[in-house]
């Protein structure tokens, strides 16, 4: 991936949100976040609002924390698009593949079975 698509595309964790130091050293940490849906914080909104082409999403619970993120970043006022990798999270109250059907269909967003497989099909896209 180039520097370009590592700072456009962010990977959003279960509690924090982490963005890669320009120098390239290291990961450090820009936001906390104190509830399921980080956009809660408007700090981190206007940043990915500023900052990010599209979001990849990993996670503890699909049908929490990453349904929260892609269904916000799906509104109108966002419109960014959404990934999940879907070996990074489960399901909390319902099946794990019935809520990734459920944000592909509702929300668009694109489903990687695994982080290699997400690698793989972006090593194209690199510059």
């Amino acid at each position: 991936m180039s520097t370009n698509e590592i700072r456009a595309t962010l990977f959003v964790l279960s509690y924090l949100e982490l963005k890669f130091n320009e120098s390239k050293e290291s990961w450090k940490l820009v936001f906390k976040k104190g509830a399921y849906n980080p956009f809660q914080n408007l700090d981190f909104k206007e940043q990915i609002l500023r900052t990010a082409s599209s979001l990849v999403l990993t996670g503890f619970f699909s049908d929490v924390c990453l349904d929260a993120v892609a269904r916000t970043a799906d509104e109108i006022d966002m419109g960014i698009p959404t990934e999940v990798i879907a070996d990074c999270s489960r399901g909390l109250l319902r099946p794990h593949d019935e809520n990734l059907k459920y944000m592909e269909m509702f929300y668009g967003t694109r489903i990687h079975k695994s982080l290699s497989d997400y690698i793989f099909k972006n090593q194209g896209n690199s510059s």
